[in-house]
């Protein structure tokens, strides 16, 4: 098991000199351990930090999103390549589909739209029917 670091309520032996030793440990069960700092006199949650992370986490999502939507496209582009070539008899999306795919590109840059919370954030963008099955 892990939990926070906290410090013990008794502080140690006085030592030669004026030094004092302080007892501490770490214990590290809370998930968001690694979003506390030392203050000086207790360890303390960072939300600044803990909220950075999840936007981290949630931008990934999106961007693996945006990176199927760019193949998509891509094959697209590709398949009316083939056709003017005669390799192909048509793509497998219509124009009007990948219409729909670049509108919904930018719904995904835009997102998060709005919303300042990290860990409540609005939906992703629905992609379209058409190429929802690649996405």
């Amino acid at each position: 098991t892990t939990k926070i670091p906290r410090i013990i309520d008794t502080i140690g032996d006085t030592v030669a000199g004026d030094e004092t030793t302080v007892a501490f440990t770490i214990e590290l069960t809370d998930p968001d351990y690694a979003f506390y700092e030392w203050t000086g006199s207790a360890w303390e949650l960072n939300q600044t930090i803990k909220n950075d992370n999840e936007w981290v986490k949630l931008r990934s999502q999106r961007d693996v999103k945006l990176y199927k939507a760019d193949n998509i496209i891509m094959r697209h582009n590709d398949e009316i390549r083939l056709v003017a070539l005669a390799e192909m008899g048509s793509t497998t999306l219509t124009d009007a589909n990948i219409d729909e795919v670049i509108i919904y590109k930018q719904a995904l840059r835009d997102w998060p739209d709005g919303f300042t919370d990290p860990f409540t954030p609005n939906a992703f963008p629905t992609p379209p029917i058409a190429a929802s099955d690649w996405l």
